[in-house]
């Protein structure tokens, strides 16, 4: 018998394990819910939904082709404990993900002599391309998997859960989402050809607008991030679309497959998963300034707009994720790994390898100033410079003029607009964390600090 053990590939369009696994027998699709995980890392509620409704999706997917979705809900190692009992040996299929949140136990599998099948996405000529070229010329000799029939094992164990009500009012730390994307691998293909029907033509015009970023991106990293839609999918799809594009959008499909592939790099080839080391010490774990940033109320609007936005919606455009995790982390000098889980929790997108390249570019220390450490006043002009993005999430600054919206503390009638005094004084502070940096520099050796720094990745697609 054969188990399709889902994780982050919650889609049955170019399912390879799944696709494996039907042609050696009878199948059981299996999603385990691990209480460790959910707790422990930061995943939160409005993860929680998203892997929901990726999973009601699947059922019903897998029920058009003669299977059905079971879930568990335990450590993995005792779901496959009680599996063994029940049906004796057995082979286990699942995608390789580089995934540090992800337990594979394959050392359990290994003790307990148990087929553990772990099925790359890609054949070898994408995972070792030696440039984009060759990466997007391996792409074009590849189909999506394509699964027709599944055949269920004739006993189910009685504990494993089958419908989704039983499972909907498991408790994960957090807050539900109100307004961020539904998962399933119908939203994502929907979300797709969109993309690449429409938003596509303003793509890169849109980047630099936070308000069109969000109107205009594919849309596609919280699909990416849980597997509702692959990677082949995605290449093989743009790719087609240079064929019935204007010339006019040819530039936009380059861009969009730039970002691909560096999101491949790093997330499928594991490029850099090794966080930079941090030797400043003066960073600081402050709840009260992290409470007050979280909430919306740092009195800074390009920052406390961002932070509601993501609230809101799970979801910055990576201009915006820059400079928050610069303001947290070399403005007002937070540990990173004391907001990393925080913003993680509201990232629908979350991905961890990526996260560790993000901090990694972005976290000033000795010898790694140039560019990280700004005035979020200064650099919230240039990416909102009308306060467009602030209005929207801030609208009780909605009526203060460029000239104000970000600095309403200079505005006459600051305290008439019922918004908050700020927590710092941003011009001052980055001028000291500045001098701070490179004072640090003549103790610290700059051999220590001689490590790799990814390419800053775009997270927001």
């Amino acid at each position: 018998m054969n188990i399709v053990w889902l994780r982050k590939d919650l889609r049955l369009t170019d399912h390879l394990p799944f696709l494996m696994a039907s042609t050696r027998g009878e199948t059981l699709p299996l999603y385990i819910i691990e209480p460790s995980l959910w707790k422990n890392s930061p995943l939160t509620a409005r993860h929680f939904s998203f892997v929901k409704e990726s999973l009601r999706d699947l059922s019903d997917h897998l029920q058009e082709i003669g299977g059905k979705l079971y879930v568990a809900i335990g450590e993995a190692e005792e779901i496959f404990e009680l599996l063994l009992d029940a049906y004796g040996p057995f082979r286990v299929y699942v995608h390789k993900v580089q995934d540090p949140l992800l337990d594979p136990i394959s050392n359990w599998f290994i003790e307990k002599d148990i087929d553990y099948i772990a099925v790359s996405p890609y054949p070898e000529s994408i995972l070792h391309a030696a440039s984009k070229k060759a990466w997007l010329s391996g792409f074009e000799r590849l189909e999506e998997a394509t699964l027709e029939k599944i055949n269920l094992p004739q006993e189910i164990p009685a504990w494993l859960l089958r419908s989704t009500a039983k499972y909907s009012s498991y408790s994960i730390k957090g807050e539900h989402i109100r307004f961020g994307q539904a998962g399933g691998e119908t939203n994502a293909l929907e979300t797709l050809d969109s993309f690449l029907s429409d938003r596509i033509s303003k793509y890169k015009e849109a980047a630099s607008n936070p308000l069109k970023a969000s109107l205009y991106s594919s849309g596609l990293s919280a699909y990416l991030t849980w597997g509702n839609i692959s990677m082949k999918t995605v290449m093989l799809r743009t790719l087609a679309a240079f064929s019935q594009s204007s010339e006019s959008d040819l530039p936009e499909l380059n861009s969009f497959i730039d970002k691909l592939y560096k999101r491949f790099r790093l997330v499928d080839k594991a490029e850099g998963m090794e966080a930079a080391g941090d030797p400043f010490s003066e960073r600081t774990v402050d709840e009260t300034a992290l409470g007050q940033v979280f909430s919306g109320e740092s009195g800074i609007p390009i920052v406390d707009a961002s932070i509601l936005c993501l609230i809101k919606t799970g979801w910055l455009p990576e201009s915006l994720r820059i400079l928050l995790a610069g303001f947290l982390c070399n403005t007002l000098l937070l540990r990173p790994e004391s907001v990393r889980d925080r913003l993680a929790g509201l990232m629908l997108d979350f991905e961890p390898v990526l996260f560790t390249s993000l901090f990694d570019g972005c976290v000033a220390s000795p010898g790694k100033v140039k560019g990280k450490i700004f005035d979020p006043v200064k650099a919230g002009k240039k990416i909102d410079p009308d306060g467009q993005f602030i209005s929207r999430h801030l609208p009780q600054l909605g009526k203060l003029s460029s000239e104000y919206i970000h600095e309403p503390w200079l505005y006459p009638g600051f305290y008439t607009l019922d918004y908050v005094v700020p927590i710092i004084d941003t011009k001052k502070v980055a001028r000291k964390n500045k001098a701070m940096f490179v004072n640090a520099e003549d103790s610290y050796s700059s051999s220590a600090n001689k490590q790799h720094i990814n390419e800053q990745l775009t997270l927001d697609l």
